[in-house]
């Protein structure tokens, strides 16, 4: 990841994210309940970390589970 995308994301942000896409990689179904046992923190720390990481067009998000995207390729959401 270039740092200009790393410094989009911040603290916990981008700790979830690097630590997400090296166990999952891109463009896979994660569970929440998973990832947030992956990441051992607190449920509303790591449910703000998802939404920073949504809002920055890093992921896309459904009810119970979300996909990292491939911060290399344009498919990145860009939220106005």
């Amino acid at each position: 990841m270039k740092t200009s995308h790393i410094l989009e994301l911040t603290g916990q942000s981008a700790k979830v994210f690097l630590k997400l896409y090296d166990i999952y990689g891109a463009d896979t179904e994660i569970s929440m309940a998973e990832a947030a046992r992956e990441m051992k923190m607190g449920w509303e720390d790591f449910e703000l970390a998802i939404d920073s990481i949504e809002n920055k067009g890093y992921c896309t998000r459904k009810l119970n589970s979300f996909v990292l995207l491939d911060p290399w390729k344009k498919q990145l959401i860009r939220k106005s």
